[in-house]
């Protein structure tokens, strides 16, 4: 039961994210840019610590919604910089986390590549 609702608010969230924060012509304040950026990046906890009742938390922190969150990323000119500053301080940054980060970047840009290929 708890999964079915973390998958509607995981649902919930991409879509507000994707359709009232970040927008082609408005793009959103440096600082809620800054706390979704920070929803992407890693931390040393699995998705099974999350739980609904942690008030630091708003989101799932799984693999779907941050690859997600940078695709929306990558799709947006407006937004490189902020993009660029996340993957600075990724590559200050050693081990696994590091490598999992930049593996999912670069899934993130083929995936966004490759739709914009196909969808020409």
């Amino acid at each position: 039961m708890l999964k079915d609702l973390r998958g509607r608010l995981n649902k919930f969230f991409m879509h507000f994210v994707s359709e009232l924060v970040i927008t082609e012509h408005h793009p959103p304040d440096d600082r809620i840019i800054q706390w979704l950026m920070d929803c992407v990046t890693f931390k040393e906890q699995t998705s099974r610590d999350f739980s609904v009742f942690h008030t630091d938390e708003v989101i799932d922190p799984t693999p779907v919604l941050r690859s997600f969150l940078l695709k929306l990323f990558i799709q947006y000119p407006t937004l490189d910089e902020h993009l660029d500053c996340l993957v600075q301080s990724w590559e200050e940054e050693n081990g696994r986390f590091k490598v999992q980060k930049m593996a999912m970047l670069v899934d993130c840009y083929q995936v966004n590549g490759y739709y914009k290929y196909t969808h020409v």
